[in-house]
């Protein structure tokens, strides 16, 4: 197999959750472009109809669907697989950020990001790996952040926690499916230009413009980071599994 022929996702079926905008939407375009079949996932059914406007190929398919109902993904992957066929690679992209000092935190609001940042992500995965469900090479990659455990900020602990979680986890879970041989890994970016860069620069001004001047290979456009997913999606990551991959435009130098 060529180096191009492995970059060849013609005939996969790619789920990718948190297609609707950012680094997701980035994403399921990509894989489209490389030949994949796309099952796009996000609550926000009018932004996932534009999302899959912007797909090459065709057979694409959206649900809309609110990953913080939890309870109800395994009735959504089951429905997945029965109309689009066995699932050969998993873009976890969905998440959410929620500044909050330690003190101000409480229960339902640390709750309401865990669901979507990290007990989504597990059950998605736990889910698409049941029997029949996926294909003999199936991989799957998780979008983390370098908030996890290497850059800290104040108010920043629910969100970091929520990534450090699927970092933590995705390498229990990568021994655990090797004899199914299935890989996992997550990808790790600095600061990218998406809503919630947006946001950053929106409400803190200064201390944005001082992370960009640390980040000194510039601001990580969205469509980087899905390269790196292709990759990891793709034959050439056969090898790798459990890893931590970091893309943050020098940000942690």
């Amino acid at each position: 197999m060529s180096m191009l022929e492995k970059f060849d996702f013609t005939g996969k079926t790619i789920v990718v959750a948190g297609a609707s905008s950012g680094i997701g939407r980035a994403v399921a375009i990509t894989l489209a472009e490389l030949g994949a079949k796309i099952v796009a996932i996000a609550r926000r059914e009018e932004n996932l109809k534009e999302t899959l406007s912007l797909l090459k190929g065709e057979g694409h398919a959206y649900y809309a669907y609110d990953l913080a109902n939890v309870e109800g993904i395994e009735e959504l992957v089951s429905r997945i697989v029965a109309e689009q066929g066995v699932i050969a690679g998993l873009a976890y992209c969905a998440g959410i950020g929620h500044a909050l000092p330690c003190r101000c935190v409480k229960f339902d609001t640390f709750d309401s990001l865990m669901r979507i940042n990290f007990y989504a992500y597990f059950e998605m995965v736990r889910q698409i790996t049941q029997k029949k469900r996926y294909t003999s090479d199936l991989k799957i990659v998780g979008i983390s952040s370098v908030a996890s455990s290497e850059v800290t900020a104040k108010g920043n602990c629910m969100y970091s926690v929520s990534k450090a979680a699927m970092e933590t986890a995705t390498r229990f879970i990568a021994k655990e499916l090797a004899s199914k041989n299935i890989c996992i890994n997550t990808i790790r970016p600095g600061w990218v230009r998406t809503a919630m860069w947006d946001l950053f620069t929106d409400n803190y001004g200064e201390n944005a413009r001082q992370d960009e001047e640390k980040q000194f290979l510039g601001i990580i456009e969205p469509e980087n980071i899905a390269e790196t997913v292709a990759y990891l999606l793709s034959p050439l990551a056969k090898f790798m599994t459990g890893r931590v991959i970091t893309v943050d435009g020098g940000l942690l130098l």
